[in-house]
């Protein structure tokens, strides 16, 4: 065969094999994956650390409240956390720390009076604070503290947010056994969250934490006999009309149709028109805010024995409390006290109208 002959053979081949090399190349297409807009989940979840400095407890609080069904708890809480730190350095609201300045106390072992700041806690929050975790807790804790900022903070000092989900969580460790003995043989578990609307729960577990404290509070043996002081005379007369965002109380009208018996008519008409200035700035907003916010609110007198300790008289520190539950089961209220505040501590921008020396 002549030489050409092979050329052409050779190329053909060549030529040939190339095809089939193209044929087993893989194509490849360009597919563009749809992407959705990024959620405000997707935000809080990969920023929060960074987020959290610029945003006040309040709205922390708003945030937690949109998005903390879909955050794993570490994130939550750590959010929740953030914002308590914020109030312990801007109300001087200190959590856990039983000191005159812990909010999250039952009943407190020390009142702050006036002096100024806790002296015993740092300026600086701690790392963590000793709070309950379960049932989402420190949320909870955190939007009572925002709702008191708003509603309690302006006109009284050192409130009380209390989460029944302390005395939930001890239970749960101290009735382990118990709560396994309970399940096999009833079929039925120990309730693991608060039912504002089981007040049988609630009592439960405020005695758990203070002996008496929830059956004193939901006793309503108390409104059958008459007032034993001008704040529960107060309290247990003021009626308040939600819709219509008013409020009246009963006391303060009695009083002033009372003026004209006294011989000192003058006098008492003054005396009667700064209790009514000092109900109308203090105590009727308070009763309206609580009703509006708070469930089961409540007046609550001492017990015997509440304020003493070893033994001792505290000289009426703690009297009566004022207060209701979040929806949560956050017991948020205000104790009346008898401490005397240092005159040097009080000026005359800070007394409400009708305060009087």
């Amino acid at each position: 065969m002549p030489q050409g002959g092979k050329r052409k053979i050779g190329t053909a081949a060549r030529q040939a094999k190339k095809r089939a090399v193209k044929k087993q190349k893989p194509t490849h297409t360009c597919v563009r994956v749809p992407r959705g807009p990024t959620s405000l989940l997707d935000v809080v979840m990969l920023l929060h650390l960074q987020l959290v400095p610029f945003l006040k407890p309040e709205d922390l609080a708003r945030l937690l409240g949109c998005v903390s069904r879909w955050l794993p708890p570490d994130v939550r809480d750590s959010i929740a956390t953030a914002g308590l730190k914020t109030i312990y350095t801007r109300e001087c609201g200190h959590f856990g720390e039983k000191c005159i300045a812990d909010w999250h106390q039952l009943m407190p072992e020390a009142v702050d009076g006036g002096e100024g700041p806790c002296a015993t806690c740092d300026a600086e929050p701690p790392q963590d604070f000793q709070l309950p975790r379960l049932s989402n807790a420190r949320m909870h804790l955190l939007q009572a503290a925002c709702v008191m900022s708003d509603g309690i903070l302006p006109a009284c000092g050192g409130p009380v947010m209390f989460s029944l989900a302390e005395a939930l969580e001890k239970q749960q460790g101290k009735e382990e056994g118990e709560q396994k003995k309970l399940s096999n043989s009833t079929g039925q578990k120990l309730p693991t969250k608060i039912d504002t609307n089981n007040v049988e729960q609630l009592t439960r577990l405020m005695d758990s934490v203070e002996i008496g404290f929830g059956t004193r509070f939901f006793s309503s043996r108390k409104q059958n006999f008459p007032p034993t002081g001008a704040v529960e005379a107060h309290w247990r007369g003021i009626t308040v009309d939600l819709e219509a965002n008013t409020a009246e109380c009963q006391f303060c009208e009695s009083i002033a149709s009372s003026v004209s018996s006294h011989r000192c008519e003058r006098c008492t008409e003054v005396y009667a028109g700064l209790l009514q200035q000092h109900c109308t700035a203090i105590y009727q907003p308070r009763k309206a805010f609580m009703l509006h916010y708070l469930k089961h609110v409540r007046y609550v007198k001492p017990p015997r024995g509440w304020n003493c300790a070893a033994d001792e008289f505290r000289q009426d520190r703690f009297l009566d409390f004022m207060g209701g539950f979040t929806p949560a089961g956050v017991l948020c209220g205000v104790y009346l006290t008898d401490l005397r505040i240092p005159e040097h501590t009080l000026t005359r921008q800070k007394l409400a109208p009708g305060a009087f020396e």
